[in-house]
């Protein structure tokens, strides 16, 4: 038998509709709503799960409270066998976190579904490796075009940045702990606001051109609490607090700049590429997205936008709202973002080129952006600095990573 499925008894027919459809694709898969009467229920399992060559364990609300479900899941992780499928927005238990889970919350049964291929791919490296190599050595064009639809659809690849056109979204390692980066083109802005803006803040003066001459990468999404904690469990740092909000995929809060940039140098280490915060510059050049606005969505901020104003009156889980026009998730809200940049009371004598301002002073208060959940309309502007001590701590303060190409 080549497929068994884990899940609760709840979401049998969306785990009837996967099975189906795998089956279809040639595999044979096994899940228990074909137990026969006065069959010994927990028997058939054990033989059934100990002969599968992969175990495909459908996450949902209900399965990842169900102790059976994950003691299926913890067997095959053991075995290396395991196969994650997400199909809520749930916190998956701890333990599996670490592996890259398919996505298909939004599937409705389509079979060129660009997540659905994803999993069967990934299910055919398992059970079909010759096959799934001699594909590629035949067909390396159809394969690039398959990468490519799932980096589209939020998968992950390991292909080399370099070689991907801009705005395209990659992961360096194919797990959970990566996070998903959106290639950033070469470019020049206006950073800061103009003196007839009426909501602008004197920090924000004065506006100046500056040109960013190279591609970088800059995560689509916030850290979430999932990435962070793998780090925090593998160097032995404290898990920072989530206010009782949730984790998983929530941004990381209570986090210091420097928990922030230690976050980054081990990322380095991990993947041996250069992870860091983005400079203040960078961020502000992502943030507008090629846009001249206040915000990146136009001169005016609707609440269903963004998390700010305490309309909600905590974090939301990133990719709750709409992108900005290159991609990415909550760049207004949500949590202020840590940048490398050493706080400035104005824009007099910055770099010009994208570059971090920092220098040889003792100051150890950091530069902040983006605003929070709690920040009214107007401290959430695409132009709007904070800035925090170094060693802050607090519910509304998080960050993404950039990483240099």
């Amino acid at each position: 038998m080549d497929i068994f499925i884990s899940y609760a008894r709840k979401d049998l027919s969306f785990a009837k509709q996967i099975a189906e459809a795998i089956q279809r694709k040639g595999w044979s898969v096994w899940w228990d709503a074909r137990i026969k009467t006065a069959q010994q229920w927990d028997e058939v399992i054990e033989k059934h799960l100990q002969s599968a060559r992969l175990v495909i364990v459908l996450w949902f609300k209900t399965s990842v409270t169900r102790r059976w479900v994950k003691n299926e899941a913890r067997y095959a992780h053991g075995k290396g066998i395991l196969e994650p499928v997400l199909i809520d927005d749930v916190e998956i238990p701890l333990e599996f976190t670490d592996l890259q889970s398919v996505y298909l919350a939004h599937w409705t049964g389509d079979e060129a579904d660009p997540n659905f291929t994803q999993l069967v791919e990934a299910i055919s490296e398992v059970l079909n490796p010759e096959q799934t190599n001699a594909a590629r050595q035949e067909n390396p064009s159809k394969c690039a075009e398959m990468e490519q639809q799932a980096l589209a659809a939020g998968g992950s690849v390991g292909v080399e940045p370099k070689a991907l056109p801009n705005l395209a979204v990659f992961t360096d390692v194919h797990t959970s702990w990566c996070p998903q980066m959106v290639i950033l083109p070469p470019g020049e802005f206006i950073m800061g606001s103009p003196d007839s803006d009426k909501d602008a803040y004197p920090d924000e003066k004065p506006q100046h051109r500056v040109v960013i001459g190279y591609r970088f990468a800059i995560g689509q999404y916030l850290v979430m609490f999932a990435e962070y904690d793998l780090f925090a469990k593998a160097t032995g740092r404290d898990y920072p607090g989530d206010a009782t909000w949730g984790r998983a995929r929530r941004p990381v809060i209570n986090v210091t700049w420097e928990d922030a940039k230690a976050y980054a140098e081990w990322l380095s280490q991990k993947t041996g590429n250069e992870y860091r915060l983005p400079s203040e510059a960078e961020w502000e050049y992502a943030c507008r997205a090629g846009t001249i606005t206040r915000y990146a969505f136009g001169d005016e901020l609707a609440d269903d936008l963004a998390n700010f104003g305490g309309q909600v009156g905590k974090t939301t889980k990133v990719g709750s709202y709409i992108t900005n026009p290159w991609g990415l998730y909550d760049m207004h809200g949500n949590v202020c973002e840590w940048v490398q940049d050493i706080w400035h009371d104005n824009y007099d004598c910055a770099p010009d080129d994208g570059n971090p301002w920092v220098d040889d002073s003792q100051n150890e208060v950091m530069v902040i952006r983006g605003g929070s959940w709690s920040d009214y309309r107007r401290t959430v502007r695409s132009a709007v600095r904070g800035r925090e001590p170094a060693t802050h701590r607090s519910n509304f303060v998080g960050f993404r990573m950039a990483r240099t190409l």
